[in-house]
């Protein structure tokens, strides 16, 4: 069985894609790409198929009801989650306005200039 994986469904889409868009392309061109990407549907649903009938024949497979599913689920107990110790940072400093941050400096400069002046 010849396997189709997603990268080959990808390429056929694209080439469909821009056989669509081109104008000029013919349209057993674009009947082709068409059939091409039906028959890669198909494989891929009889490969599922045949897999399923398969592993419905095999012993190896166990029917699990539903309520021995909801029974283990409900046996397992979550592992304790453990919460990251956040260690202690300080708060953040909001952004000051770049107004107020220019009265701040002009203050803070006139008080130096006062300051040099009483000295002298």
């Amino acid at each position: 069985m010849v396997k189709f994986g997603r990268n080959k469904l990808k390429a056929l889409n694209k080439l469909a894609k821009k056989q669509n868009v081109s104008t000029n392309s013919t349209a057993t061109a674009t009947n082709k790409v068409i059939k091409k990407k039906l028959n890669a549907d198909k494989k891929v649903t009889f490969q599922k198929e045949v897999l399923l009938r398969k592993s419905a024949e095999s012993p190896l497979v166990k029917k699990v009801s539903a309520e021995e599913i909801i029974l283990n689920e409900l046996s397992k107990k979550p592992e304790p989650k453990s919460k990251p110790v956040r260690s202690p940072t300080q708060k953040k400093i909001k952004p000051v306005e770049k107004q107020k941050k220019r009265q701040k400096t002009q203050i803070s400069d006139t008080k130096l200039l006062i300051n040099l002046m009483k000295k002298k």
